[in-house]
């Protein structure tokens, strides 16, 4: 087997990754500013760690603060727990059937 040798050279200095706040009180402080900008962030945790509270408070601020394009794809189980929506300021009752 050949052996390759592959060199690193720095070639311009690192930019920072523009974000996109979440308005989650204390996330955007830990992630120095939100999630990334026009960057696929996946949640991932089990069952009750509050992935679905997580994205559904983030579109609702997104919303709030009339941001561009918040999306979200939230996979639901067929009868969500009313309690986990009703959290973030989003009405059961306002939500399209699944």
């Amino acid at each position: 087997m050949k052996r390759v040798t592959v060199t690193a050279t720095k070639s311009a200095a690192l930019q920072p990754l523009p974000k996109v706040a979440t308005g989650i009180p204390g996330f955007d402080e830990l992630s120095h500013g939100g999630l990334p900008r026009n960057r696929t962030t996946l949640l991932r945790g089990g069952p009750g760690s509050g992935k679905t509270v997580f994205a559904l408070q983030s579109i609702v601020n997104a919303a709030r603060r009339r941001q561009e394009h918040p999306a979200a794809n939230v996979p639901l189980p067929d009868d969500p727990h009313p309690a986990s929506i009703v959290r973030t300021g989003i009405s059961p009752d306002s939500m399209a059937p699944w």
